[in-house]
């Protein structure tokens, strides 16, 4: 497997991926397939949730040149990040010896060095990527990968079926496309079981506005002004920690609130879809909900998590089917093979420009980013679980002024230096919910219990002062024996008691390994 930007690729070949879906497929397999676009790896980055759905696939393949040269350039060397790596390692060892003024110097001195060097490589993967994609470029020699085009690959996956005799459900098709759709899939594939449930005409599944008409907010995260906007924010933090600014607003932004668990709450014609699915019992289910990713992979994970429904691969394929239907125009394929569709599609989509644009910046940007990052260390962090006199246990609310600080979690920070464990997990609870320190004691302590990788950030990277790619984590536990009610700093909106049985609600997707530690 590998690793752009958090979420993991399959080292696969087409011929691969079709041996495997055949030989693994059976009545009740369960089998999921994702197709990666540039935008499912960028929305992943900054949401968890996304994330682990997209990681817990059988498959992933990545559908589209931009992400198969960011995968490309990823998985090689990049001198600059190694030349800035052997830099940082002489500053961590002069950081030992310096005062507290000559770190503030050293610190400065790397952060300018850093950026310094991230932007030469911005500049040399811009012409890079530029002649790469553009030409015949084979990225197959390094990256074990091959490009799959999800709606050339559902021909493919036709072709399984038809030599099974399988059942075929299509979900998601419009009413206009799907007399169609049945016709020329029956007449190319006689032998297949062909059912579809079709999305109702008015249905908000075509759009990333939820039931309550709120438009959703584009997440864009690549313009340096973004990077000095957070950190600005998190300085204003620091000398009002009384504000209530947050990046995350639940009621508009359903993207970021989306879940598998919540999926069809959000979109509500997937109930029925639901019940289609659970009475008809398909071999393969070809979810075709268009309108931005997200809706498609958790509504699949939602399915996978539904035991009442047996299927044995289930697989999102966006505009695919409208594309077979003879409803969307597709690009010819010399345009594909050049890397140019999304100028095709700035054409002839006008409607989606700012995801397009936001797309291509923020993957040339972060792939940038990740080559420095990956050469980058661990920060050694304390995670503590705290349970007061009635069993109750503390958690605290992120800002969610940095991606990935999402929802609820327990009090974690970093080690200090010259500082161990357990004056560090005191310390961080005292900051982060103003408890007294002598009132906790400590009952159990998991050495290097977890490991986790940060969302990729420039403005993190920065405030990490260029030095950790992610956290390596200790668990310990804690009993707090006093009375004072928790409180909030600059870091968390809100500090609170959280009844043991209900803690699993709160804690956001990445945090949960913690809990039935």
């Amino acid at each position: 497997m590998s690793n752009v930007f958090g979420v993991l690729t399959s080292k696969i070949t087409k011929n691969q991926l079709l041996h495997q879906i055949s030989a693994k497929l059976e009545k009740n397999s369960r089998l999921s397939l994702y197709f990666l676009y540039s935008e499912f790896v960028i929305r992943a980055n900054r949401l968890p949730a996304y994330k682990e759905v997209l990681n817990q696939g059988t498959w992933t393949a990545i559908d589209g040149r931009g992400l198969m040269w960011s995968l490309w350039s990823i998985e090689g060397r990049n001198y600059l990040a190694i030349f800035y790596a052997k830099v940082l390692d002489l500053c961590l060892v002069f950081e030992s010896k310096l005062p507290k003024w000559g770190v503030v110097i050293l610190d400065i001195f790397r952060i300018t060095f850093f950026l310094g060097l991230f932007i030469l490589n911005l500049i040399l993967n811009l012409i890079v990527g530029a002649i790469t994609i553009s030409g015949k470029f084979r990225f197959i020699q390094r990256t074990k990968t091959e490009t799959i085009l999800g709606r050339d690959f559902v021909w493919d996956l036709l072709q399984i079926a038809q030599d099974k005799s399988l059942k075929v459900a299509i979900v998601g098709g419009s009413i206009e496309g799907d007399k169609f759709t049945k016709h020329l899939i029956k007449h190319l594939f006689p032998k297949i079981e062909l059912i579809t449930w079709v999305k109702p005409r008015e249905s908000n599944l075509i759009s990333d506005i939820p039931k309550d008409g709120q438009a959703v907010k584009t997440i864009n995260t690549f313009f340096p002004w973004v990077v000095i906007s957070n950190l600005f924010e998190i300085l204003m933090q620091k000398i009002n920690p009384k504000s209530e600014y947050s990046a995350f607003d639940p009621q508009k932004d359903i993207l970021e609130n989306l879940s598998s668990d919540n999926v069809c709450q959000h979109y509500p014609d997937l109930w029925d879809a639901k019940d289609f699915l659970r009475q008809n019992k398909p071999n393969f289910i070809l979810l075709c909900l268009g309108g931005g990713s997200g809706k498609q992979e958790f509504f699949a994970q939602h399915i996978k998590n539904d035991s009442s429904i047996d299927f044995g691969l289930i697989t999102g394929l966006g505009a695919a089917i409208d594309y077979l239907g003879g409803e969307k125009l597709q690009p010819p394929k010399w345009v594909c093979q050049m890397g140019l569709e999304w100028v095709f599609r700035l054409i002839h989509q006008p409607y989606r420009r700012l995801r397009i644009i936001d797309d291509i910046f923020t993957l040339w940007w972060w792939t940038s980013l990740q080559q420095f990052v990956d050469y980058l260390g661990l920060r050694h962090t304390v995670v503590g679980k705290v349970s007061n006199k009635d069993g109750d246990e503390l958690l605290v609310k992120h800002r969610s002024i940095l991606p990935g600080d999402v929802g609820w979690g327990y009090v974690q920070g970093g080690v200090e230096k010259n500082e161990n464990v357990e004056e560090a997990i005191k310390r961080e609870i005292g900051e982060e919910a103003s408890l007294e320190t002598k009132n906790l004691q400590i009952t159990k302590i998991q050495s290097q219990y977890s490991q986790e990788i940060y969302s990729l950030s420039l403005a993190r990277t920065i405030l990490m002062k260029a030095k950790y790619q992610g956290l390596e984590s200790t668990l310990i536990d804690l009993s707090y024996i006093g009375n004072t009610i928790p409180k909030s700093n600059w870091e968390n909106l809100e500090a609170r008691w959280i009844p043991k049985h209900r803690v699993l609600d709160y804690l956001s997707q990445e945090k949960k390994i913690y809990y039935n530690s």
